[in-house]
């Protein structure tokens, strides 16, 4: 499956009428999942093995993070922003301002410019970028060691 395709889904469910609370929400997760997914896929492909479960996202976000490269190394930030509100939608009911058409449709923005920044940069950069997040995972490992 390619994980772009929950972004398709997210904008479908925002361009519903009528569109309901649950639209919106669901909306925030889906982009976030395309985001993350296509991350995630990018680690892939160099090599990388994403840790499974919750600690996941934090690993897929930290690596990028981490990746030497300015564009991806934003993305990384924005997904983690993402991830946050993808948290608000789906667990904190009370949060209201996530029921918001302009809001979801930025952090669907968001999501689009995540995936553009990790298609684009990994494509051109992608040695650069897996070396550099293998100098990052030594010099941790180095440092766990001591």
């Amino acid at each position: 499956m390619d994980p772009r395709d929950f972004y398709t889904l997210a904008e479908e469910l925002v361009n519903k009428k009528p569109l309901t609370q649950a639209d919106l929400r669901s909306a925030v997760g889906r982009a976030y999942y395309a985001a993350f997914n296509v991350a995630a896929e990018h680690l892939r492909k160099m090599g990388f093995t994403p840790s499974k479960g919750p600690n996941g996202h934090g690993d897929v976000q930290r690596k990028f993070s981490n990746c030497g490269n300015d564009d991806v190394a934003l993305a990384a930030k924005n997904l983690s922003d993402l991830h946050g509100q993808r948290i608000n939608a789906d667990y904190k009911l009370n949060y209201i301002d996530i029921e918001k058409e302009p809001k979801v449709r930025l952090l669907l923005y968001s999501a689009q410019k995540i995936i553009k920044a990790l298609d684009d940069s990994c494509k051109k950069y992608q040695e650069e970028i897996k070396d550099s997040i293998i100098g990052y995972e030594n010099s941790i490992n180095k440092h766990g060691n001591e």
